[in-house]
């Protein structure tokens, strides 16, 4: 029996129920005419109910028997009263009360429901999404699932429908269909109905057919159900600016008109729900907690489940996979997304042809299998005609050279299967690949390297090892510590033996962020503070607990804080910013807690503009530079006083770096000319730069000082040069880095290897690090002899568990191939139905 009538034959039990309590009344009042109409009533519903109960399980059901004694119960108490005979009401009423009871018992207890249950996909590359949940229902035995998929239409630019699809035939041949033609989905009313389609008519490029909008559909089942066919990535709710970008997904016809909508997280959850109350109000709050469920994506399960060994591979697939000796070239799925397509348009076509002419190259190791979105043509067709044609050539000249599969169908989890690695856009299908373990790479249009001259010896990657580039050093007692310039590591030197460990990562930070620190590390007891250049994000490491924590300074989740400087007084700390309206703040140690100096901050944020920062650890002083008025700002932190300084020099392309017993260094970024200031007696001198060998064209020359005794070394900005001012005051070359910068420019076009270093003195000697350069220079004061060591660790000791890389300067996809072909892939994941989990909960 269908559960819509077991529930009508409750509800009708229930009325039963009421019309006894109403007999019984009107007989002890007298109104016989009234108890004779609700007997017949009574009668009626009775043999209405013992109609549907029979034509279900047939006419020796045993509810069948205890209706039948109810009805005649029914009929003596009638014809008792008809012929106005005496009746006894309590135990008529009794007896009847009785029967009605052993009837409810049996039709709880005795009727076994079915439940139908009706799955509607669209585009069969999509049934992944609801596979597992039919797999539970066809399994239940009180359920009758069906799948009909239904038709969809192509969209002109004008909204209006052009061709209708239909793809019945492409389902996995285990998948019983039935027609849309053939089912009745009004006349049915089936207890449940699934649906993976969220826009109904607000699709801009297809449309399911108008009589499966989810507004339609509501009206024809108890239990719409709405399970999205995709995967979004990993969301924290209480990221605003993250949930803004991604609310669209949220606010569909589909999840305002189901009863039940399923989403693939906890996490993503709230973000529904906090987004519908958001957008309808407070007072639909209940509803949306009441209605979505974050139960997982049965897309997880298909993953799970498909074997490579178990796949169809096609011959011609085959043809192109195979070596000569039988064993399988790497196979990397690509995937182009319409996102992509629409975005980048001309570029876009171009970065494929690119990618096409890597794995050409490579044809013999590795094969791709591009797999574009389904939704492609359909999409460039209606929004973007003009690029169709060149798209489409693209497409078949593919195909026509047949190094590569070009993968249509609709199974796109064997091409998840079958492959090694992925490499493409983002989409739902990183998200199920993730599951994989095996090796991604995102896309980055922007990046065609075939114009671009690699360099073997000093590129990022060097075989198995990664080249290191420090962005700060601090040394504690025989180790170096470094943080590298290009993305988010730390790591230390040994003095002695210049080996390289790897010590972690920076937790909050993203680890292909760029994390440089400028002169801005300090050491508190065994505490090591790193202050990033832009991040909200302060970093402490212990170096005798090998623990790192991290503070947040209190600023607006989106923005950074450019720390230039910092001094510190006792336990707490002053951190200088690279805007005056950011403000000062004080890092306290012992409670690790930050807060703003508001009384310094708001002195300094009369100063519109501000360049470089040096401090006097002495005196427990900041010096910055307002280049709109020629004044030298000094901030004394220990008495929260500032003080100002007219300066009267240079051009006002002026930038401060250094403090060295009571002077100040200037350079004249104009004029590349270097300022010695005497805060004594307000006296300066200038150092006429002479033509350095540079790394760019620039004026800026120098970015610190590096003292030792008597001599002032200038630690260069664009130049391969170090320069020293000597006792005598004279500007002179100390040494030249023995080798040649340019050929390093591809791999970080928007800085240039030499243009930043940090320098320390060890002993009688000064050690060099220059920024984007994998190099250490150890210059020695009284040989005047340069070293030179290279700094490079072991790829697998940095990142052990590395599955996804963004494509970049440092990671291209070359590597990227070159990784794939050393990889063993690892599997994450553990057996699991996702589809159960989601069937049972809904049946309920």
């Amino acid at each position: 029996m269908r559960k819509s009538q077991k529930r009508q034959i409750e509800n009708i039990l229930a009325l039963l129920d009421k019309a006894q309590n109403a007999v019984k009344k009107a007989l002890e009042t007298g109104n016989f005419e009234i108890a004779l109409s609700l007997l017949e009533q009574s009668q009626d519903s009775a043999i209405q109910i013992g109609g549907m109960i029979e034509e279900s399980f047939g006419e020796d059901f045993t509810t069948i028997g205890m209706l039948e004694n109810y009805c005649e119960e029914i009929y003596q108490t009638y014809e008792l009263i008809r012929q106005k005979q005496p009746v006894n009401v309590n135990k008529t009423c009794k007896n009847l009360r009785k029967n009605l009871i052993q009837i409810e018992n049996s039709v709880r207890n005795d009727i076994q429901v079915r439940t139908t249950a009706v799955f509607l996909p669209y585009k069969a590359s999509m049934w992944d999404s609801l596979e597992s949940v039919w797999k539970a229902a066809d399994e239940d035995p009180n359920c009758d699932a069906y799948v009909v998929p239904i038709p969809y239409f192509d969209k002109n630019p004008d909204g209006s429908f052009r061709e209708m699809h239909y793809e019945g035939d492409e389902y996995p041949k285990y998948i019983p269909i039935i027609s849309w033609e053939e089912y009745d989905i009004a006349a049915e009313h089936p207890d449940m109905i699934f649906i993976h389609n969220p826009y109904d008519e607000f699709n801009h490029v297809t449309s399911v057919h108008p009589a499966y909008y989810s507004k339609e559909l509501k009206n024809q089942t108890d239990l719409l159900v709405y399970i999205p066919y995709y995967i979004l990535g990993k969301i924290d709710p209480d990221d605003r600016k993250a949930v803004d970008n991604l609310e669209h997904f949220c606010t569909v016809p589909a999840v305002v008109y189901a009863d039940k909508v399923i989403v693939q997280s906890k996490e993503w959850q709230k973000v529904y729900i906090d987004v519908m109350t958001r957008t309808l109000g407070n007072d639909t709050k209940q509803v949306w907690e009441k209605k979505i469920l974050g139960l997982g994506s049965p897309k997880m399960d298909k993953v799970h489940i498909t074997e490579k060994d178990d796949l169809d591979i096609p011959k011609e697939w085959l043809k192109i996979i195979e070596k000569p000796d039988g064993s399988w070239k790497k196979i990397i799925f690509y995937n182009t997304s319409v996102s992509a397509l629409l975005q980048y348009e001309e570029k876009m076509l171009e970065k494929m042809q690119y990618v096409f002419d890597v794995f050409k190259e490579n044809r013999d190791e590795a094969v791709l299998l591009w797999r574009p979105h389904p939704l492609i043509k359909a999409t460039i067709e209606s929004m973007r005609p003009q690029m169709w044609m060149k798209y489409e050539k693209i497409v078949q000249m593919y195909i026509e050279e047949g190094w590569g599969i070009y993968d249509d169908t609709a199974d796109m989890n064997r091409a998840v299967a079958v492959s090694d690695a992925y490499y493409g856009d983002p989409s739902s299908i990183v998200q199920l690949y993730r599951e994989t373990g095996k090796l991604i790479m995102m896309q980055n249009v922007e990046k065609i390297e075939s114009n671009v001259n690699n360099c073997d010896e000093e590129s990022i990657f060097e075989k198995d090892r990664i080249n290191l580039h420090s962005g700060t050093v601090i040394r504690v007692k025989d180790d170096v510590y470094f943080s590298e310039a290009f993305f988010n590591g730390l790591f230390k030197i040994n003095v002695n033996n210049f080996s390289v460990d790897f010590i972690g990562r920076f937790s909050e930070e993203r680890w292909e962020r760029d994390f440089m620190h400028v002169k801005n590390t300090v050491q508190y007891q065994d505490t090591l503070v790193f202050f990033p250049l832009c991040s909200r994000h302060i970093h402490m490491y212990n170096v005798t607990l090998g623990e790192e924590k991290c503070v947040t300074i209190p600023i607006p989740e989106n923005s950074e804080f450019a720390m230039l400087g910092s001094i510190q007084v006792e336990d707490k700390i002053w951190i200088f910013p690279g805007e005056t309206k950011k403000g000062i703040f004080v890092l306290d140690m012992r409670n690790k807690e930050i807060q703003k100096d508001e009384s310094l901050s708001r002195l300094l944020l009369k100063y519109e503009t501000i360049v470089g920062w040096c401090v006097n650890l002495k005196e427990r002083k900041g010096y910055t530079y307002c280049p709109q008025n020629s004044t030298l700002i000094e901030i004394d932190v220990k008495n929260g006083e500032v003080s100002e300084y007219t300066v009267l020099f240079g051009n006002g392309h002026i930038n401060l770096i250094n403090y060295y017993n009571d002077m100040l260094y200037f350079t004249d970024i104009a004029s590349g000319d270097l300022y010695e200031w005497n805060l004594k007696n307000a006296s300066f001198k200038k150092y006429i730069a002479q033509e350095l060998n540079r790394v760019i064209d620039t004026k800026a020359l120098f970015s610190g000082c590096c003292f030792m005794k008597d001599d002032i070394y200038m630690i260069p900005y664009a130049n391969r040069e170090v320069m020293k001012i000597n006792s005598s005051g004279m500007m002179e070359k100390a040494f030249e880095y023995p080798m040649d910068f340019k050929y390093l420019k591809h791999w970080r076009e928007d800085y240039y290897p030499g243009l930043m270093i940090a320098a320390e003195v060890i002993e009688h000697n000064i050690w060099f690090y220059p920024y984007g350069l994998n190099r250490l220079f150890i210059y020695d004061t009284v040989t005047g002899q340069v070293e030179s060591h290279k700094l490079t660790v072991n790829f697998e000791k940095v990142f052990p568990d590395m599955q996804m890389f963004s494509e970049s300067n440092l990671m291209t996809l070359e590597w990227f191939c070159e990784r794939i072909q050393k990889s063993t892939n690892k599997t994450f994941f553990t057996e699991t139905s996702l589809g159960e989990k989601i069937y049972q909960a809904i049946k309920q």
